[in-house]
């Protein structure tokens, strides 16, 4: 066993555990070997042995000696003694099973793997002592050679090494425990630089939670004062070095920008470490409190929002909780509480009688019954009773609150109370006002109705529930009553409904409805809000007309103002509609469109010679025969008179080919009206002359269009009739002389040679109670040039607002000279183009004028068309209440000429409908004349609207007009427009001889 090395390693012996040996026998046992070497072999090895023992008697290490293949020879007693082992038991391999079970294998490779080499060796391992405790041992030996270098033999020492290799351990231990919490804990480890703030160490949580290398934060100078949100940027650095200075731990709350952008909430905890009283390193721990910040931030929101409802809410918020034996008191009192009750929140909290006690005693029982029907049934609480306020005032008081169960059988409602005496006192004007309804509608015929926001419920009178073939006594909701609203007129009526109810805004508008029965008839819906006093709208009442047969009459007006009622072909009005339509669609590769323009020849002839009637009948056989000659899609008109215009749409895309199909057309108009004419048993033969023009990218509108036509007509009338031209450049003479005009017209208004001459307008008796204003255009070239001229120039050329101005400016002026000169009682009507009406600053233009002439603003009218009216309802109803505001009056002009000008009417404040002269000069030859001037003056005396005719030229039409209801009128028959000086001289007379 002793001669080679163990197979199979002995088992651990253990025996005493002596104390450590100094480090030092290595080095003498080395020296010694040196001198051994320097004799001779023999005497060498003995002086050698006797060495070796006295070295080992004396070191306090222990030493050893082994043979050249390991065996070992010779050891320390103090090592055998640890060992548990005798001299002869460790020689040659007995040594090595006191080695721990763990090392043996390891130190034997390692001792034969330098037995093998001859170099020097080393190694650690634990001995097992024999009194059962483990040492821990570091072995050093070095080879022995003689004179030819061969090995002759191992000396060795071994030193204990335990305390140092357990605190070695320890310290490793303690490492690995560090690494692993930095590395595990969810928090940021950092050391830094006091002075520089620069990381000497952070933990790898930093990259982890905020995104960047660990190696950033170490190796950028002010990493961290960079990655600072910049809200916390301007105090979070100084606050840190001011108290490192001074040596203090501190914690402090700030954000950091992650590296994807997002915002992290930390809370950095520093402790400062300080040597002789100056800071030399940080050491702190980085927390990520987002989550926390975020409940914090929410939770104050919440309290914030909870305070901000709590405030506005029209009452106040409670907490009532009833106990199982019928005790109830409140464990949260809103400061609403104060408000409703009138008593102090602090004294209701802590004593509940105190709400208990003012309310009236005959409505206590219903308050309790209602409580414990809520707690028994766990159903809402809704309760009303009266209080006496401490002040001495009588409220109504509502309770709502939801039932909860509580601890030990009591209940809990979260709730409100509100002060409801308002909304009591709006039922019962509201119960007044519905009996008003009801005796107004029995009256007037109206039906009234009364729609509950609250609940969605209407009440009908008996009235509505017969326009809509409903019983009497019905009483739909507001989504019922929708359905009988058709088409789109039920989201209208449901939008108009719901806009009064969100911004309290009335309406009175007209619908077309679908009776129970499936009647089809019109109505006129009227409905406003009803508020309380708070402001509220609590409910939306109105009224409800059947105005079916209204309705006909109305189209019947708006069609003879549309169409021409003798050949009932589309008027000078519509075709300009059309007109603008055709306009409105001219671009790249558009289908081309195409202007007729005809006049009827020597057509004066036949009215003179065979009557009026007999004419009528031609024109009427004119348009069946135009109508003919056109597809459905295109449009002929009556222009005036003999004149007729057709609107060809849909020809070629490409302009030359769409000329040509225009011109076949033309020419088979032309032929189809030369064809005889059978008349009251007279055969008569017409020709007709006819202009065609494209609608080019060159037109300038549609008056620019007709104008075209109209020129290439009168070509055609120069050629010698019956002939068709087409437009061309070669026709622009009369556009050159447009121009000219329109120059003519700019240097007019800057020189002021455009004045203002009066037209009188009477009352029955022939009084002159005003005037209205006329725009006169003197040229000293060509005379007195018509408005009808210069005022459409104006329009075209962009003028008519400065004109308009001019003649409203004149005018105040002489409505103030005629406030002074005693004649005050007039009124001065204006005419405003639509044009000008629309300018952003009309308004101010009329207020500026008026404050510098001084003219009284109740005796200024503002007569209006209504084509004005159709260009921009909003803007025209703005602006003229906003003028009426001012106290300006207003008149509708040339009423019957436009289209759906009564909707507007009632919605607009008009004082004054004005007739137009086409209607009055032909009242008694046409009869379809005569019903318009009929119906016309009896609508305006049912709104409440003054009646005023226009160019009455005969006493027999002011008999008439009269005898329909008209007593105001304007006209040749009673004076002509004439400057200032001539009517303000008729004023004088008349006022001199008021009897004659």
């Amino acid at each position: 066993m002793h001669g080679e090395p163990p197979r199979q390693l002995p088992r651990q012996r253990r025996g005493p555990s002596p104390p450590e040996r100094n480090p030092s026998a290595m080095d003498q046992g080395q020296r010694l070997i040196r001198n051994d070497t320097e004799i001779g072999h023999a005497s060498a090895v003995a002086a050698s042995e006797r060495r070796f023992r006295s070295l080992v008697a004396a070191t306090s290490d222990f030493v050893w000696r082994c043979a050249p293949d390991g065996r070992l020879l010779e050891i320390s007693a103090a090592w055998l003694e640890l060992a548990g082992l005798s001299a002869e038991a460790a020689r040659g391999w007995g040594w090595l099973p006191a080695l721990h079970e763990a090392d043996r294998q390891p130190y034997l490779d390692a001792w034969l793997e330098h037995i093998a080499t001859g170099r020097p060796f080393t190694q650690t391992y634990r001995l097992l002592c024999a009194g059962g405790d483990v040492r821990w041992f570091q072995d050093r030996a070095v080879p022995v050679h003689d004179d030819t270098g061969t090995i002759v033999e191992w000396i060795g020492a071994g030193q204990d090494v335990t305390g140092r290799k357990l605190a070695t351990m320890e310290l490793e231990r303690q490492r690995e425990q560090y690494r692993t919490l930095v590395e595990c804990t969810s928090a940021i480890l950092w050391e830094g630089d006091p002075e520089t703030f620069q990381f000497t160490f952070v933990s790898q949580e930093a990259e982890t939670l905020l995104g960047y290398p660990t190696a950033r934060w170490c190796q950028e100078r002010d990493f961290w004062v960079r990655h600072i949100h910049p809200e916390d940027r301007d105090w979070a650095p100084d606050y840190c070095a001011r108290t490192t200075a001074e040596g203090r731990s501190h914690t402090f709350d700030y954000r950091m920008l992650a590296a994807d952008g997002s915002v992290v909430w930390l809370r950095d905890v520093v402790s400062v470490i300080t040597e002789g009283g100056r800071p030399v390193k940080m050491v702190g721990v980085m927390v990520d409190i987002t989550a926390s910040k975020r409940t914090e931030i929410a939770l104050r929101e919440s309290e914030a929002r909870l305070r901000a409802i709590s405030s506005n809410l029209p009452g106040g918020l409670s907490r009532r909780v009833m106990e199982a034996d019928g005790r109830v008191h409140f464990t949260y009192l809103s400061d609403g509480y104060a408000e409703v009750f009138g008593v102090d929140v602090e004294r209701a909290r802590r004593d509940p009688k105190a709400l208990y006690e003012i309310m009236l005693p005959e409505d206590r029982p219903r308050y309790d019954a209602a409580l414990r029907h809520s707690a028994a049934h766990r159903e809402p609480l809704d309760v009303q009773f009266r209080i006496r306020r401490p002040d001495g005032a009588l409220r109504w008081v509502r309770a709502l609150g939801t039932p909860r169960p509580g601890d030990n059988g009591a209940t809990v409602w979260d709730g409100l109370a509100i002060d409801d005496t308002h909304r009591r006192e709006a039922e019962d004007a509201l119960r007044e006002s519905q009996a008003l309804l009801e005796i107004a509608g029995r009256t007037a015929r109206l039906g009234g109705w009364l729609a509950d926001v609250a609940t969605g419920t209407v009440s009908w009178s008996d009235e509505v529930c017969a326009i809509f073939d409903l019983p009497a006594g019905s009483h739909p909701t507001v989504a019922q009553s929708m359905t009988f609203f058709r088409g789109t007129e039920s989201e209208r009526v449901r939008t108009l409904f719901h806009r009064c109810v969100r911004d309290g805004r009335p309406y009175d508008e007209e619908f077309e409805i679908l009776t129970a029965r499936g009647r089809k008839a019109w109505v006129r819906v009227i409905g406003e809000p009803v508020h309380d006093t708070e402001g509220r709208v609590t409910h939306v009442r109105g009224a409800c007309q059947d105005i079916t047969e209204q309705r006909r009459a109305r189209e019947a007006v708006q069609f003879l103002a549309h169409y021409d009622p003798l050949t009932r072909l589309p008027n000078r009005r519509l075709l300009h509609e059309r007109l603008q339509l055709a306009l409105a669609g001219r671009g790249p590769g558009a289908r081309h469109a195409a202007v007729l323009f005809l006049d009827l020849d020597h057509f004066k002839t036949v009215n003179d010679t065979l009557g009026h009637q007999v004419g009528d009948r031609m024109l009427q056989e004119v348009a069946r025969r135009l109508a003919a000659s056109v597809r459905e899609t295109d449009t002929v008109a009556r222009f005036g008179g003999d004149e007729f215009a057709i609107i060809l749409s849909g020809l070629d895309t490409d302009p030359e080919e769409a000329l040509r199909e225009a011109e076949a057309i033309g020419e088979g108009i032309r032929a189809t009206l030369a064809r005889p004419y059978h008349l009251e048993g007279h055969e008569r033969h017409s020709s007709v002359s006819l202009g065609i023009t494209l609608l080019d990218e060159d037109c300038a509108g549609a008056d620019d269009l007709m104008q075209r036509a109209d020129v290439a007509m009168y070509q055609a009338k120069a050629a010698g009739r019956g002939r068709l031209r087409l437009f061309d450049p070669g026709m622009r003479a009369a556009l050159h002389n447009r121009v000219r005009e329109e120059s003519a017209l700019r240097e007019a208004l800057a020189e002021a040679r455009i004045t203002v001459h009066y037209q009188a307008q009477f009352d029955a008796e022939g009084r002159v109670t005003g005037a209205e204003a006329l725009a006169r255009w003197h040229d000293p070239a060509r005379g007195w040039i018509p408005p009808a001229e210069f005022i459409p120039l104006a329009e075209d050329c962009g003028l008519i607002g400065a004109l308009g101005a001019s003649i409203l400016e004149q005018a105040c002026e002489a409505l103030a000279r005629w406030q002074r000169q005693g004649h005050g009682r007039l009124t001065l009507a204006v005419n405003v183009s639509a044009r000008q009406f629309h300018e952003v600053a009309f308004v101010d233009t009329v207020r500026d004028i008026l404050h510098r002439t001084g003219a009284s603003p109740w005796r200024l009218r503002l007569e209006l068309t209504e084509s004005l009216l159709l260009a921009d309802v909003e803007d025209t109803s703005e602006k003229m209440h906003a003028l009426r505001a001012l106290g300006l009056r207003f008149a509708l002009d040339d009423f019957g000429t436009g289209y759906s000008s009564l909707a507007y009417l009632r919605r607009l404040p008009f004082d004054q409908l004005k007739i137009h002269q086409g209607f009055v000069q032909a009242a008694q030859q046409d009869p379809n004349d005569d019903a318009i001037v009929r119906t016309v003056i009896a609508l305006a005396n049912t709104l409440g609207l003054e009646p005023l005719a226009e160019g009455v030229e005969t006493e027999a039409q002011r008999e008439m007009l009269a005898a329909y209801g008209c007593t105001a009128c304007q006209g040749y028959l009673l004076g002509r427009p004439a400057p200032e000086a001539e009517f303000v001289a008729r004023l004088d007379a008349e006022a001199a001889h008021p009897t004659e």
